[in-house]
C-alpha cells in the first residue's frame, strides 16, 4: 500500500561560469515507499514556473551554459515520479557569472627591425555569446612608455634598437578583463643588398644606415658570410653584436661593443676588437695581429678554435690589453710559434686562462 508522494530536492543553488559546465544533482529526493535510485527524475533547465520542459533526465544531469551570457540567473526543476505516477516538483537557481575574455598577440616577431612598423593582431576567446569588446595596448620601451592603442589592430614604429614589452587588456562589456604580453627586441638587421660585404657601406644595413653605439646587431644569412670591418679613419661601435657568420677586422679598422655579444668567427687582421660586454666565439678565433682591449671577456666557447698566431713575415705582433681571454673546458687553442709569427703581448693586467 502507497503512504505518500515522493518529495523532489534540486540541490542547489549552483553556480557556473558562462561558457562552463556544472553537474545538477537530485540526490536529497525521497519517497516513503520506494528506494530514491528507483524514482524517475526529468528536468526542466529553463523552468517558467508553469510548463515543465523535460530538457534532460537523470538524478546528475549536466546544466552546460557554453551558449549563455553572463551576469544572469537561471531556474531548473526537477520534476521525480514514482512507481505509483505520483511526481514532486523542485526548483533551484543557477547563477550564470561572467567570464573574462581570454587573450593572445598574434605577429611579434623575435627580433624587429629599427625602422619598420611592428603590426600586432589581438585575439580574443570569451566564453560567452554576444560580448562585444573594447582594447588596450601598452609599448613600453626598456621599461619606459612607448605607444598605445586602443583597436583590435595596433601599428607601432621602434626608431631605436632595444627590447619592446607589450601589453594588450582587452575588457568585455561586462567589465572583466583578459591581459596577455608579449616581448621582441628591436635591432639592426644585415640585409647585404650591395652585394659586398662590407660594414660601412650603409645599404647592407635595415634602414640603410651603418649601425651606431645604441643598436643591437644582428648578422644572419642562409649561405656563408665574412662581413668585413676595414676602414681605419671610422671606428665601428654598436651596443651589441650577435653573427652566426664570419666578421673580419682588418687594416687598422676597430669594433667595439658595450653589452654581451656572440660571433660565430671573428678574425682580426691588424685590427682592433674593443669590448665593455663580453663576448663569446661559437666557432672560431683566428688572431693574426692585432689587439683585443677593453673590460669584457672574450670566451672561445666549448667546441670552438682559436688560433693564436700565424706566419707574418713583418711579425706584428697580438696584443690583449686590459682583458681575460679564456678558453674553456673543450674549447681547443693553437699557438703557431713560427720563428716570424709575432708576439703575444699581455697589457693592464691582461689574462688568457684555461
Amino acid at each position: 500500500m502507497l503512504t505518500g508522494d515522493p518529495v523532489a530536492h534540486a540541490g542547489g543553488p549552483y553556480s557556473v561560469v558562462e561558457g562552463s559546465q556544472i553537474v545538477l544533482d537530485a540526490s536529497a529526493s525521497s519517497d516513503p515507499d520506494e528506494a530514491a535510485s528507483s524514482l524517475v527524475y526529468e528536468w526542466d533547465l529553463d523552468y517558467d514556473g508553469v510548463s515543465f520542459q523535460v530538457d534532460a533526465s537523470g538524478w546528475q544531469p549536466v546544466f552546460s551554459a557554453r551558449q549563455l551570457d553572463g551576469p544572469t540567473t537561471r531556474t531548473v526543476a526537477v520534476r521525480v515520479t514514482d512507481d505509483g505516477d505520483l511526481t514532486s516538483i523542485a526548483t533551484a537557481t543557477v547563477e550564470i557569472t561572467n567570464g573574462a575574455p581570454t587573450v593572445s598577440i598574434e605577429g611579434t616577431p623575435v627580433w624587429g627591425v629599427k625602422g619598420n612598423d611592428i603590426a600586432l593582431t589581438s585575439l580574443v576567446n570569451d566564453p560567452g555569446v554576444d560580448d562585444t569588446f573594447t582594447h588596450a595596448w601598452t609599448v613600453r620601451k626598456d621599461g619606459t612608455f612607448y605607444a598605445s592603442g586602443a583597436d583590435a589592430e595596433f601599428t607601432f614604429l621602434p626608431t631605436e634598437c632595444g627590447r619592446y614589452e607589450i601589453e594588450l587588456a582587452v575588457t568585455d562589456d561586462d567589465g572583466d578583463t583578459g591581459r596577455a604580453v608579449a616581448v621582441t627586441q628591436v635591432v639592426v638587421y644585415w640585409d647585404g643588398d650591395t652585394g659586398y660585404p662590407n660594414w660601412e657601406y650603409p645599404q647592407n644595413w635595415s634602414g640603410d644606415a651603418v649601425p651606431g653605439p645604441d643598436d643591437d646587431v644582428i648578422i644572419d644569412s642562409p649561405v656563408d658570410l665574412t662581413v668585413t670591418v676595414s676602414t681605419p679613419d671610422q671606428p665601428q661601435v654598436v651596443r651589441s653584436l650577435h653573427s652566426t657568420q664570419a666578421v673580419t677586422i682588418s687594416s687598422g679598422a676597430s669594433l667595439n661593443i658595450s653589452a654581451a655579444s656572440e660571433i660565430a668567427t671573428l678574425t682580426l687582421v691588424d685590427g682592433m676588437f674593443n669590448g665593455t660586454g663580453s663576448l663569446t666565439i661559437t666557432n672560431h678565433l683566428e688572431w693574426i695581429a692585432g689587439a683585443i682591449s677593453g673590460t669584457g671577456d672574450v670566451v672561445i666557447r666549448d667546441g670552438a678554435t682559436a688560433l693564436l698566431g700565424q706566419y707574418e713575415p713583418w711579425g706584428y705582433p697580438r696584443i690583449l690589453d686590459g682583458s681575460r681571454l679564456i678558453i674553456e673546458s673543450g674549447a681547443t687553442a693553437v699557438w703557431i710559434g713560427e720563428h716570424y709569427a709575432g708576439d703575444l703581448e699581455l697589457h693592464h693586467g691582461a689574462v688568457i686562462e684555461n
